[in-house]
């Protein structure tokens, strides 16, 4: 199977969910986030990744749930966000430059490890009901469901905007050197 059959499991609140593994890259302990001005409601702030800033998505915001402070437990698991429109990351149309894909921290409780599946078990968004936003499907396993988040629809157009100028606002200027 490829990473296509693949879920990375994770738990918030002590219930299951899952990342496609596709667009999963890391996981790492989570550490302190930085609040972002001016961000859409679901992004918690930004963090420093290996020297980028990347922002931060809360499934407790965008679901309601309840908020808590960070937990030396808590992991961020680091992904590369699809482009609106597409599938997968690859999938862009050749007569337009391809836009880079975002990355991306999106805080959990913790990681529980990858989920084999093949489409018997997987039940996609559209199956469930019309127009559920943020949600791929639902993966049946022996003892629990496990919702597997859209990270390509986490976030609406508008709110996609939002986060682009927050974040445009924090960039440092480049500081030209003098020979």
């Amino acid at each position: 199977m490829n990473n296509r059959n693949k879920v990375l499991q994770f738990e918030i609140d002590g219930v299951s969910y899952g990342l496609m593994l596709f667009f999963v890259r890391h996981c790492v302990w989570a550490s302190e986030i930085l609040p972002l001005p001016f961000a859409p409601p679901a992004v918690d702030g930004v963090v420093n990744y290996h020297g980028k800033i990347i922002p931060v998505f809360s499934a407790r915001k965008r679901f309601g749930l309840r908020k808590k402070a960070l937990e030396t437990s808590d992991q961020f698991i680091i992904c590369k966000i699809p482009i609106k429109g597409t599938e997968t990351i690859s999938e862009v149309r050749p007569e337009k430059p391809a836009p880079k894909p975002r990355t991306v921290a999106f805080l959990v409780d913790s990681t529980s490890g990858v989920v084999e599946y093949t489409s018997d078990f997987f039940t996609s968004a559209e199956r469930i009901a019309n127009g559920l936003a943020h949600v791929a499907g639902v993966l049946k396993l022996p003892n629990e469901l496990v919702l597997i988040h859209d990270l390509g629809q986490f976030l609406s157009d508008e709110e996609e905007l939002l986060l682009d100028n927050a974040l445009h606002k924090i960039q440092v200027p480049a500081v030209k050197h003098s020979a």
